[in-house]
């Protein structure tokens, strides 16, 4: 069986916090019967979700956001939720910074009080809290939905 390996991340960051060295570990057997273009449509998910990775985006990284003062921002909240089935997990939301007010738009909570902000990824254990939820913005390329769509959130 072929190694398969996929996955993206930064190995060095500046006195700012901010990403200074890019790295997407690629081992992954390549059809060589597909073409150039067959080869970038398959994979140009993958390699957009990586690089925002890469690029920084990680519950580490967000949990040690720093605004231009150097202080914390504080973007993510660990909150219990419940699944339909009755599970319950600690999940990280953006509650506050971008991400979360351009969520609260794009769905439309205008009321601040019931608005909890945007969930990441609960389970599975690899890749928690890096990831947008799937069940709530499945086709999102930092999601687990498969998709290579980059809204506006990501």
């Amino acid at each position: 069986m072929p190694l398969s390996y996929l996955a993206g991340s930064y190995c060095e960051a500046g006195p700012d916090g901010r990403p200074q060295w890019l790295v997407i570990a690629w081992m992954k057997e390549l059809d060589m019967s597909l073409s150039l273009a067959a080869h970038v449509k398959k994979y140009r998910g993958f390699v957009l979700h990586e690089l925002f990775h890469s690029m920084g985006f990680s519950n580490a990284a967000f949990m040690y956001a720093r605004d231009a003062a150097g202080r914390l921002k504080n973007l993510l909240q660990l909150k219990e939720v419940t699944d339909a089935d009755g599970a319950t997990d600690t999940v990280y939301h953006f509650v506050r910074g971008r991400a979360y007010e351009m969520a609260k738009d794009y769905f439309g909570c205008a009321n601040d009080s019931a608005w909890e902000g945007l969930p990441l990824m609960g389970l599975p254990e690899l890749g928690r809290g890096s990831h947008f939820e799937t069940r709530v913005m499945r086709d999102d390329v930092l999601s687990y939905g498969g998709r290579a769509i980059v809204s506006g959130l990501t």
